[in-house]
């Protein structure tokens, strides 16, 4: 047991990837938010594949496994989705709607922002920037089967989930709070099976764009597409900066062609333990959602 999570003060960050769940632990005190440790276990080979839970039984049983050994029931959570789980759409609406407002009228029009979905969606929306009468939001959407799915997996192992969020935006939170020179500027992550792009701006995210994971000249082409149509289609003028996260074995070898071919400013995150000064070593790859997940539960608290 790395982390004890009986103290109920306790925000648990949950990241659910194709072959792991990682969680991480953090306190919020009068001070500071504190980082009290992390916890990972493997999952069975088909429990979830290519961020689709595939197996939910073996997934509510690894989880309430380790909520009994770590002492995690009626903790609060926050779970992530993957970003390639989750719709994501530029949309306009009025600037003069509050909040409720834009909600409202987001739900009202649904269809006609994502035709062709008929199954039931939960939906969030983030402001992008401001256009005379409009507003420019960033529309996102994920199916209520596939929330519900994560969701129920927690509840069965006794914990309480207060939110759920998409892991780039996880990623994002926690690289804002443990490096924060990168408020603007490309995030390249990878994971096992799934790789993305997302694009920052004064530390929000203006756009995601995924990765079809592939090896060598093949992989190495569809970065480069990827960056050349960045160029040419956002507006806001591309940071020269890329931060390289997620699984550093698959990211070493796109380094130098980065800096070199692309004229890139590279940085990389090689441990969270030592970023956090924490005494235990936790791999990006491991931690870095689940870290960004916490960070939300315990910024909202």
């Amino acid at each position: 047991m790395i982390a004890d999570f009986r103290k109920k003060s306790a925000f648990i960050g949950i990241a659910v990837h194709d072959d792991r769940i990682s969680m991480a632990k953090l306190r919020q005190t009068k001070k500071k938010i504190v980082v009290e440790g992390f916890s990972i276990i493997p999952l069975p080979a088909g429990t979830i594949i290519a961020g689709k839970v595939n197996q939910a039984p073996l997934l509510w049983q690894t989880l309430k496994e380790w909520a009994q050994l770590n002492h995690a029931k009626r903790c609060f959570a926050a779970l992530a989705l993957p970003a390639s789980q989750v719709i994501h759409k530029r949309i306009r609406v009025a600037a003069c709607l509050n909040d409720f407002e834009c909600e409202a009228e987001i739900a009202a029009n649904l269809a006609q922002y994502l035709p062709g979905i008929n199954e039931p969606l939960h939906f969030d929306f983030l402001p992008i920037k401001r256009d005379g009468q409009e507003v420019e939001l960033q529309l996102i959407a994920a199916r209520s089967e596939q929330v519900t799915m994560y969701c129920h997996a927690a509840y069965t192992a006794g914990i309480k989930v207060k939110s759920v969020d998409v892991d780039a935006y996880a990623i994002t939170r926690a690289v804002n709070f443990i490096l924060p020179s990168m408020s603007s500027g490309i995030i390249l992550d990878m994971d096992i099976t799934t790789a993305q792009f997302i694009l920052l701006k004064d530390r929000k995210i203006l756009a995601i764009y995924p990765l079809v994971l592939e090896t060598g000249e093949l992989l190495w082409q569809q970065i480069q597409r990827t960056l050349h149509f960045l160029s040419v289609t956002e507006s806001v003028g591309l940071s020269k900066k890329i931060l390289l996260t997620g699984e550093l074995r698959q990211l070493t070898n796109l380094a130098n062609p980065l800096r070199d071919e692309c004229g890139l400013i590279v940085e990389t995150i090689d441990s969270l333990g030592e970023k956090l000064e924490i005494t235990h070593d936790v791999t990006v790859s491991a931690g870095l959602t689940a870290l960004g997940l916490a960070l939300r539960g315990c910024l909202n608290a």
